[in-house]
């Protein structure tokens, strides 16, 4: 039995490991992720409608040979029928080939939230883009959108079914995973800081203000919610202890988001399509509050334990990251003319997918880090943000028909760089550069980070 995963970076898992070579290029990957879609469904995809999303500058004529191609290539990959034809339609064998999309589907509609939130481990085909290939993109930002869209709404009922057990530190996990699938969400936000507070750790709660508000002001330019600010200022001033139970639960008042939900979900997972949220009433526990002198004086002792929590924030980005945990900026188009973005994101893209392949690295994942495409947060920031011990960041500059790629790594901890270096290169196939440069930085960073693991280039093409 082999095991399609394609959320997050892709790979295909059999019986005697990961597979490689000529079954795991993009656009076989694309091929398996739409059949994989519509696995989840029960019904298979048309040919005419797989050969206009692959191969959209070939005719019919020419294009369902190159169809054949790839489902052949799988096939012979897994040595059976992964792929069978029904009619004109093709479709995945459930008896050969499963998927991690089509599980995440079926758990969601069985309702079984906890499976389909261990299943959801980033978006699909998370970096891996067709640039000849603009009927896919258009689909699978959509696809995108939709998974992610079922996602959250599996999160937000989880943290709310254990709010309602009386389950706190459980609901205060369902936020933080939701709060950093959407961080923009001043609606999260909320009650994550009361599902905090909740459980008497309204430092984390302020912490977390606080971050939410700067990301908003540096990443969209906007102000903070006044509810996320006013519950933050209430907190400094009223400290909380746990609650033995959820006695008198307190609504609070509706939080409508400084910027519209399409704005958000676009800068912080580039194309994908417009999520929004389920607006829901925030219940929380009621606070106990101490009074006399003893509650004087502990107000005093959390207003400096606070305030030493505003400094340990500010001056340890990086508290709990893995040490072989890094994330890849979007790299800066340099050129005169700037005209090589598709360059730029494509070594991007290259670095991120041949990284998920180095056993023990944590990579962050690329909808993540090109929140940070206009290069202008500091290294430590985007280490506390991203939870990473280490960033690179990179350059592109084209002249003449040369280019130049110069990359640095950089201590989240605390900014100084750690290694650069550039490469030079013809510019002659585009791909074939990407991936060599990429596989160079990468076996550097291996020996970097987890010197003794294992990496698996997984051959790539249009």
């Amino acid at each position: 039995m082999y095991h399609i995963k394609l959320l997050a970076a892709a790979s295909i898992d059999g019986p005697a490991g990961p597979l490689t070579g000529r079954a795991v290029q993009r656009r076989r990957l694309a091929l398996l992720a739409i059949l994989a879609t519509g696995q989840a469904r029960g019904r298979g995809v048309g040919r005419e409608k797989l050969v206009a999303y692959l191969w959209p500058e070939a005719d019919s004529e020419r294009g369902r040979p190159l169809l054949s191609d790839s489902v052949y290539r799988i096939n012979q990959a897994v040595d059976g029928e992964a792929i069978i034809a029904m009619g004109d339609e093709l479709r995945l064998n459930p008896d050969i080939m499963s998927s991690d999309v089509a599980e995440f589907e079926r758990a969601v509609e069985a309702g079984d939230r906890d499976r389909a939130a261990s299943l959801y481990t980033g978006p699909l085909l998370d970096g891996v883009h067709l640039v000849d290939g603009s009927e896919f993109e258009r689909w699978i930002d959509g696809e995108r959108a939709r998974l992610a869209r079922a996602y959250e709404e599996v999160l937000d009922v989880l943290a709310q079914e254990a709010e309602s057990r009386g389950a706190l530190s459980e609901a205060v996990t369902w936020w933080r995973r939701l709060a950093g699938h959407d961080p923009f969400s001043s609606r999260v936000a909320l009650r994550l800081m009361h599902a905090l507070a909740a459980v008497g750790d309204s430092a984390a709660a302020i912490r977390h203000a606080m971050t939410h508000t700067t990301l908003l002001r540096e990443e969209l330019g906007a102000a903070p919610n006044v509810a996320v600010v006013k519950l933050a200022e209430r907190l400094k001033a009223e400290p909380t202890e746990p609650p033995l139970a959820i006695e008198q639960p307190v609504a609070a008042p509706p939080v409508v988001d400084p910027v519209p939900a399409e704005v958000r979900v676009a800068v912080a997972t580039p194309n994908v399509l417009p999520v929004v949220a389920r607006a829901h009433d925030v219940v929380v526990p009621a606070p106990r509050r101490r009074s006399g002198a003893l509650g004087v004086l502990l107000a005093v002792v959390f207003a400096l334990l606070i305030a030493g929590a505003f400094v340990l924030e500010r001056s340890s980005p990086v508290l709990d990251a893995p040490a072989a945990s890094i994330a890849v900026l979007p790299f800066t188009d340099l050129s005169p003319a700037k005209d090589n973005a598709y360059f730029s994101d494509g070594i991007t893209d290259e670095l991120i997918n041949t990284l998920t392949h180095v056993e023990g690295i944590h990579v962050a994942a690329r909808t993540s880090a090109f929140a940070y495409r206009n290069g202008r947060s500091d290294v430590r920031e985007v280490g506390r943000r991203l939870g990473v011990a280490k960033v690179l960041e990179g350059s592109v500059r084209k002249m003449g028909d040369k280019i130049r790629i110069t990359v640095q790594l950089a201590n989240a901890a605390d900014g100084y760089q750690l290694w650069s270096e550039s490469y030079d290169r013809e510019l002659t196939d585009v791909f074939a550069i990407q991936q060599d440069i990429s596989r160079e930085i990468v076996t550097v960073l291996r020996a970097r980070l987890v010197a003794t693991s294992p990496v698996r280039f997984a051959e790539q093409s249009r």
